[in-house]
């Protein structure tokens, strides 16, 4: 049986953590070590670490650099052969997730499904079978869904702490293309996930997009380029004005070949 590391990475969110360490810590699978890295709270959160001291592997509530110095601290203090993100305010959806997870626990990186909450409003989001590089160039995995081999993190480096918001993707990425990693996808959902961390907010669409254009730029200079060329034609198609050209043209070549 493999052994699993969950890490939780908090900051001043004492209510959401209590939900994401119950739901840890009423897991059926035995083969568990649990992880919380605090970035210093002083909502009370260190009393609630407190009084898990004893179930909890290891804690710790200190500043930090941000969320993926945070994750950072968490892959060295692990030592299951699996690591898994769960942030807090996020829960694994019910108490036999990780033991059915860990069945299929084949691959470097074995990802499920979500169940996103987002204002009391609960949709399940699915993740395909087969993983492209348009699709990785267009969307990406469920973090919070996913569990990572520790001697992944060995091979390809640790999360890029210079980004603020889409090092797990970089890391996904570039495990995937660069790495030949390989992965499974788990038909069924993992966790549910919290809509409202900093991934999620609007007035921070403009840095994601930044950021992955970057680290796309970094590491696929020429496939982006092709890639941009391929989205900026299937825009110019999908338009209005030439899909009445292209229709008109299939017409006038409709009379040419009847009557000619």
């Amino acid at each position: 049986m493999s052994k699993i590391s969950i890490i939780t990475i908090s900051y001043n969110n004492k209510e959401g953590l209590s939900k994401t360490i119950n739901s840890v810590l009423n897991q059926s699978y035995k083969y568990i070590e649990y992880l919380v890295i605090d970035g210093g709270s002083n909502d009370g959160t260190v009393d609630l670490l407190k009084s898990y001291d004893s179930d909890i592997d290891h804690w710790v509530s200190e500043s930090d650099k941000g969320i993926y110095n945070a994750m950072n601290k968490g892959i060295q203090a692990a030592s299951g052969e699996y690591l898994l993100f769960l942030n807090s305010g996020d829960v694994l959806l019910e108490n036999s997730t990780i033991e059915k997870a860990s069945q299929g626990l084949c691959a470097d990186i074995v990802y499920g499904d979500l169940v996103i909450n987002k204002s009391g409003v609960l949709r399940e989001k699915r993740y395909p079978d087969i993983l492209t590089f348009e699709y990785l160039w267009k969307s990406h995995l469920p973090h919070p869904a996913s569990f990572i081999k520790k001697e992944l993190f060995q091979r390809c480096g640790l999360y890029n702490e210079n980004n603020k918001i889409v090092s797990d993707q970089e890391f996904f990425i570039t495990a995937l293309i660069k790495g030949n990693a390989s992965y499974k996808h788990l038909n069924f959902p993992i966790t549910k996930f919290e809509f409202d961390g900093i991934s999620s907010k609007d007035e921070n669409r403009n840095l994601i997009k930044q950021e992955r254009v970057t680290f796309f730029n970094k590491h696929f200079p020429l496939l982006i380029t092709n890639f941009q060329e391929l989205d900026h034609l299937k825009k110019i198609q999908s338009s209005r004005v030439v899909k009445k050209a292209l229709k008109f043209r299939k017409v006038l070549t409709f009379f040419k070949n009847k009557f000619s």
